[in-house]
């Protein structure tokens, strides 16, 4: 996490920001910071991006999924989008995932949405269907 406290005070964060997102270290803090991250559209956060997808605090790995439908580097974006649809814990995540899919043009998106219509969660079908029709389906 220090690196991207680093990296994005390198984007422009005042220090008093930087030092607060240390001190911090709040989901929150850290989910502004790697989309702002991703703003710079800059291959080499990859790394970045992809550690966050596995950290602890779900408003992380959120941030991270937000990230890369900013970041502008589909071909690296979309495995991790896919990965996440499929392993992660968090079904809300998992059809944020499947969204963003449907979003880059990826067909396996719509698939993952159509099946989330029939979860156990209201919240999870209305996700999908929200970004059923928003991409599509």
């Amino acid at each position: 996490m220090r690196d991207l406290v680093v990296r994005t005070a390198a984007l422009g964060v005042t220090a008093r920001g930087a030092a607060a997102a240390r001190v911090l270290r709040r989901g929150a803090v850290v989910l502004a910071g790697l989309v702002a991250l991703a703003g710079a559209h800059d291959a080499v956060h990859y790394d970045v991006f992809r550690e966050a997808l596995i950290h602890l605090d779900v408003a992380v790995r959120f941030g991270a999924l937000e990230a890369l439908l900013v970041w502008d580097h589909p071909e690296k974006s979309l495995p991790l989008l896919t990965q996440v649809a499929e392993s992660e814990s968090e079904p809300i995540l998992r059809v944020y995932a499947a969204g963003g899919l449907a979003r880059l043009q990826d067909p396996s998106g719509l698939l993952r949405l159509r099946a989330f219509l029939d979860h156990s969660s209201w919240l999870v079908r209305a996700m999908a269907a929200q970004y059923l029709g928003d991409y599509g389906g």
